[in-house]
């Protein structure tokens, strides 16, 4: 009888809960935890001077237990937090303007906001709709990014915005790959003919002669042009983010794969079949790559900053965090770029913490 236990590599889960290695023993990610964004988050705000902060967190795994481990590291260097809210997209109005309501009334000048871009959309739409500026938004990885809300609109009220995000990285030889794709001849529903056809807006021969279009106005091609000629911001691979996680967690796996099958014994040197699937060489990726004894790899963020340029609204990095196997962290702003923040952060206010427990998991809407 044979056993199968399968071990799984994610290249987008980020819930602290997966690091717990009772409940999720065959689980390895190769994207930081949320525990380090916490981490990360809470020296952001020692590093300014923020003492009164409020929290926004979806109703679910990835916000209640991200704010928990922020609310846990800030608390070291005296930090209040004034409230915690659940959000989640198909909150109605009504609870959106209670959130509301509770920041007017707790005079915060600095939320952070730990959810993802389809939760707290609709919270952002009622915050820019009632004018409501002069608050410094830190922005987890999930939506500080986002394309819908970073409009000169939505500007007047999350202008200044900081936020973290995974580190940009290149993949060796990637473009290379990119660039020696080609049309097949074999299957009109090959999906390399759908990307010519998209990157080059015309409809192969092929496919015409097949269907017997109309070519009178139909832009023929014939699988022959030329990728490096185009510019497409598809082919610009040199800062990748999601895309590098999943280069990681293809070849952890590959290489786990084969050194279980295939190792060698150091006295001499023989082939023997190997139950060691940790053996993962840092060299093999072109970075330090390791997993902890939770799985977890090393945290390596961009700090984004919200800036308005022209009536466009850039995504500008200003510093990183880093961690390292020893267990330390390193936050560095860079000193030579302005990071824009609301108006009015930058004062804390001197009050008494409020009793703080975490909201449940749901609660009425």
């Amino acid at each position: 009888m044979f056993v199968f236990i399968f071990h799984k590599v994610s290249y987008a889960s980020t819930c602290v809960c997966l690091s717990n290695k009772r409940e999720f023993p065959t689980f390895s990610r190769t994207i930081p935890s949320d525990f380090f964004q916490a981490k990360a988050f809470a020296q952001l705000v020692k590093h300014f001077g923020w003492t009164w902060i409020g929290a926004i967190q979806a109703d679910n795994e990835y916000g209640i237990f991200g704010v928990q481990s922020f609310t846990k590291e800030v608390v070291k260097y005296g930090v209040c937090i004034a409230f915690t809210e659940n959000i989640l997209s198909s909150y109605s109005r009504t609870a959106l303007l209670q959130i509301i309501e509770t920041m007017k009334r707790t005079a915060v000048k600095v939320i952070l906001a730990f959810a993802s871009e389809r939760d707290l959309y609709p919270l952002m739409q009622e915050i820019v709709r009632q004018n409501i500026t002069g608050i410094q938004w830190l922005a987890s990885e999930d939506w500080v990014t986002a394309a819908r809300p970073s409009t000169e609109e939505f500007f007047r009220s999350f202008g200044g915005t900081i936020g973290l995000t995974t580190r940009k990285m290149a993949i060796p030889k990637f473009k290379d790959f990119l660039l020696n794709i080609r049309p097949s001849l074999d299957s009109v529903n090959n999906l390399n003919n759908v990307f010519w056809e998209h990157i080059f807006g015309c409809t192969l021969r092929l496919k015409v002669e097949s269907f017997q279009q109309n070519v009178s106005d139909t832009k023929i091609c014939t699988g022959q042009e030329r990728l490096d000629k185009i510019e497409n911001a598809f082919f610009d691979v040199s800062q990748l983010r999601m895309t590098y996680n999943v280069h990681n967690a293809v070849y952890a796996v590959a290489h786990a794969l084969h050194d279980l099958l295939f190792c060698e014994k150091e006295e001499n040197k023989t082939i023997k079949l190997c139950g060691d699937i940790a053996r993962i060489e840092p060299w093999q990726f072109g970075e330090a790559v390791y997993f902890d004894e939770n799985g977890d790899p090393p945290a390596a963020y961009d700090i984004i900053n919200w800036q308005l340029n022209k009536g466009v609204v850039s995504h500008v990095t200003v510093g990183h965090f880093d961690t390292s196997p020893d267990g330390g962290s390193q936050l560095v702003i860079d000193e030579d770029t302005e990071v824009d923040q609301a108006d009015g952060n930058s004062q804390a206010l001197l009050a008494q913490c409020p009793y703080y427990t975490t909201p449940p998991l749901s609660k009425p809407i």
